[in-house]
């Protein structure tokens, strides 16, 4: 009885919840700082290119946003390396999702801080 219950409030419920889908954005806005001399840029990157800032070589893999009925969230697939001088393979520094509603979660480094300010 329990089970058919159910069965009826999930069917009858289930046209009415949202299935919004983020959508995929062609260009991620990133913030970059350089602690040490207190440089900012900020800079639009579409996806799939690679951007240098000072040693760092950031790729955009992918880059999403919530749709405008829900709430605003961004979020970028990074990878961060670092090339240092005499350095033959770069140092992995991040590699993995960004949010732009978390700028202390993400890229943990001394001298740069990089964050997602937006996607479009």
């Amino acid at each position: 009885m329990f089970k058919r219950l159910a069965f009826l409030v999930a069917a009858f419920l289930w046209p009415t919840v949202s299935m919004a889908t983020d959508i995929e954005g062609s260009v991620a806005v990133l913030g970059m700082l350089d602690k040490v001399t207190g440089r900012f840029r900020s800079e639009r990157v579409v996806v799939g290119d690679t951007f240098v800032f000072e040693k760092l070589r950031i790729k955009v893999r992918a880059c999403m946003y919530k749709p405008p009925e829900e709430t605003p969230e961004n979020t970028a697939y990074l990878e961060i390396d670092e090339q240092k001088k005499h350095q033959v393979n770069p140092n992995s520094l991040f590699r993995g999702w960004m949010f732009s509603s978390t700028h202390a979660v993400g890229m943990n480094s001394p001298v740069y801080d990089v964050w997602l300010l937006s996607c479009e």
